[in-house]
């Protein structure tokens, strides 16, 4: 839902941790708690995983080839 209404509101918030994530909230999204080098821990940080050029330049309308993924799951292609 958030892909859907991204270029459209991007100021609708979402609960889940990764839309927060995207909306450019801090979210713990896994445990690093184990990891004892906060110079790794710092590679780490997920907020680095979220290129905002990519979605400030999203467009309205899906194309086939981002969805085409979930198409070949649900007609039971599971070596994806």
């Amino acid at each position: 839902m958030q892909r859907v209404s991204q270029p459209f509101a991007k100021t609708f918030s979402y609960d889940e941790q990764l839309c927060k994530l995207v909306a450019g909230e801090p979210q713990a999204i896994w445990n690093l708690n184990w990891i004892s080098s906060n110079e790794l821990k710092g590679l780490l940080d997920p907020l680095k995983i979220i290129d905002q050029e990519k979605i400030d330049n999203l467009l309205p309308v899906i194309p086939p080839q981002e969805v085409e993924l979930f198409m070949l799951k649900a007609q039971g292609h599971h070596s994806l």
